[in-house]
């Protein structure tokens, strides 16, 4: 399955470590410099210098074995690794593309680096599915004594979290009974280390908090990676103000771009909207590669509503990653903020052509557009495609909605029911009301209404829809305090 090459051991480019790297690289290079030039053997030159966190040269030398067999895909894997190292994750992914258009579907290490390039990504859970779909497979494989599945095999299991810690352990001392060598190997060390502790704490029937796992797992990290792991907004739940310290501590210790980046994540957290925005820029002044910035530039942008701005970013990022259908729903949502909705609606049916997959996707966008063009029948069936795909309480408040404007009030009650089961809520109960006063069901209308206000919808419009039934049963007196209230909350005829 991998390439060989005669170093020290079969299969050396899974044996060549941080101990052996400086020897390989001597060696490689008396054989290029005696005539042996070859895409692998440039190839290994680039993966014994990333043995040495010499990334600059492991990468040069990765671009001279792709020079030379521009399909010998074992120079993508390594450019892989060394994007990811350097946390340049777009360029790491697109080199994962070219991996895997190459390679053959048995070869396991495009799984495993495949997982570890959506994994970096799954801030927001979005690449979940895929995610999974990696670790299922790597677990598929039958077992031939690879390192590189061993080390595969355990990364998927600790990813599926709890209780795999054991399962995980096996895979490790499967790996050690076949090569002691084994353990040198700087993933190994690293997995062995976060098994230990995870199998310890599941045996003491204890959560750690994030903290102490991560200074746990990262003991023998350099300190800027851990202050920087310390710093993730997202699993990591002390206050904002802690964090930012935290990627302060990393940034002097050594300012990474992918350091900066984090602290405008938290700066943007912390309302400094702004300054993220300047930090954003910078990394991107110094490397364009940072494309992800774009994106969250934009994301910036919409918060202070400076939508304009936020579009000329959001298109930027599409420029940079055109497959991605989250930057198209952007698009389409800053467009609608600066009133272009037939834009956004055709943005978003190109979209849909293109990528028919993705329908379910882009339904909802779909119909909030055209309900904004007041085309409520085509906002009802893209809404209806979208309940294909979830059901939430805002998706059903938002087709009752439609099907009040569409006077289709039985319907439009039924929907509000559904919406109910997932939360009591005093909009749809003043929803409910209007539609049972239209179907002149004024008694259970008044109950609605009643439920609304008791649920916090005491506002003008609530207690002038109140004064309408009570109108309607004929309790004229209660009506007229309704309506005076309703006056009182700021309520007029013009409203």
């Amino acid at each position: 399955m991998f390439d060989n090459i005669t170093i020290f051991y079969k299969d050396a480019e899974m044996h060549i470590n941080h101990f052996n790297a400086g020897i390989v690289i001597k060696l490689l290079k008396k054989r290029i410099a005696e005539g042996e030039v070859t895409a692998q053997n440039y190839a290994f030159l680039a993966n014994a210098y990333c043995d040495k966190n010499d990334n600059k040269k492991a990468l040069k030398y990765a671009f001279m074995s792709k020079k030379l067999d521009p399909d010998y895909y074992y120079a993508d894997v390594l450019l892989t690794i060394i994007y990811l190292n350097d946390e340049k994750i777009s360029k790491a992914e697109r080199c994962l593309n070219n991996l895997l258009e190459k390679a053959p579907d048995d070869y396991y290490f495009a799984d495993f680096l495949a997982l570890e390039v959506y994994k970096r990504q799954n801030n927001d859970g979005s690449k979940q599915k895929i995610i999974d779909k990696y670790c299922e497979k790597i677990l598929s494989y039958e077992e031939d004594g690879s390192n590189c599945l061993f080390i595969a095999k355990c990364s998927a299991y600790l990813w599926k979290g709890k209780g795999e810690s054991i399962s995980a352990l096996k895979q490790l001392l499967k790996a050690l009974k076949a090569d002691i060598r084994y353990l040198f190997d700087s993933s190994c060390i690293a997995i062995l280390m976060a098994i230990l502790f995870l199998y310890i704490f599941e045996l003491l029937k204890v959560l750690p908090s994030y903290n102490l796992r991560i200074n746990l797992g990262m003991i023998f990290y350099p300190k800027d990676e851990r202050y920087y792991e310390l710093a993730d907004p997202i699993f990591n739940d002390s206050p904002p103000k802690k964090l930012l310290k935290y990627i302060e501590k990393a940034i002097k210790i050594k300012p990474k771009p992918l350091y900066y980046m984090r602290m405008a994540d938290i700066k943007s957290i912390l309302g400094c909207h702004e300054e993220a925005i300047e930090i954003y820029k910078r990394v991107l002044e110094e490397d364009d590669s940072f494309v992800e910035c774009y994106e969250r530039i934009a994301g910036e942008y919409r918060d202070i509503d400076d939508f304009q701005n936020a579009l000329k970013y959001i298109n930027m990022a599409i420029l940079n990653n055109q497959e991605n259908a989250e930057l198209y729903f952007a698009k389409a949502m800053y467009l609608s903020a600066l009133f272009k909705f037939d834009e956004a609606l055709d943005l978003l049916l190109n979209f849909d052509k293109k990528h028919p997959e993705a329908e379910n996707e882009t339904a909802y966008y779909i119909s909030y557009c055209y309900s904004y063009l007041e085309d409520y029948n085509k906002a009802l069936l893209y809404i209806n495609k979208h309940l294909l795909k979830e059901k939430t309480y805002n998706i059903y408040k938002y087709k009752m909605a439609l099907l009040l404007d569409l006077k289709r009030y039985e319907e439009a009650i039924e929907t509000g029911k559904k919406a109910l089961e997932f939360q009591e809520n005093e909009y749809i109960y003043y929803k409910m009301a209007i539609c049972y006063g239209r179907l002149e069901n004024f008694s259970t209308a008044l109950v609605c209404i009643n439920k609304s206000i008791l649920l916090g919808g005491a506002d003008k419009y609530g207690y002038y829809i109140k004064s309408e039934i009570l109108s309607a049963l004929g309790q004229n007196k209660e009506a007229e305090k309704s309506y005076t209230k309703a006056v009182e909350l700021g309520y007029n005829q013009d409203d």
